[in-house]
């Protein structure tokens, strides 16, 4: 358990440092390293979803913010499932 919250806050550093350069590119190929090793990870299957939907993919986005929800604890899941909600009303033109 211990590990696993080490790489979790690591993986959040290293990907806030390369969203603030603009390179989302750099910081979906990190999540997806991730999730080959750890491919359960809740918080890296929302942060990627989260980075799909700014690059307008949303199928990518819909499919990682789904494998969040699957695999998290309470709290995620909830996170996971209110990001969902919003991507689908905003795929459909719809305000919540």
């Amino acid at each position: 358990m211990l590990m696993y919250m080490i790489i979790t806050l690591l993986l959040y550093i290293l990907q806030l440092n390369i969203q603030r350069t603009g390179d989302f590119n750099g910081a979906i190929s990190v999540y997806e390293e991730a999730l080959t090793m750890f491919p359960e990870f809740p918080e890296a299957h929302q942060n990627l979803g989260h980075l799909y939907e700014t690059q307008n993919n949303i199928e990518k986005s819909k499919y990682h913010h789904l494998l969040s929800i699957k695999h998290a604890s309470s709290e995620w899941f909830n996170a996971s499932a209110v990001s969902y909600t919003h991507l689908r009303a905003h795929e459909t033109g719809r305000n919540l």
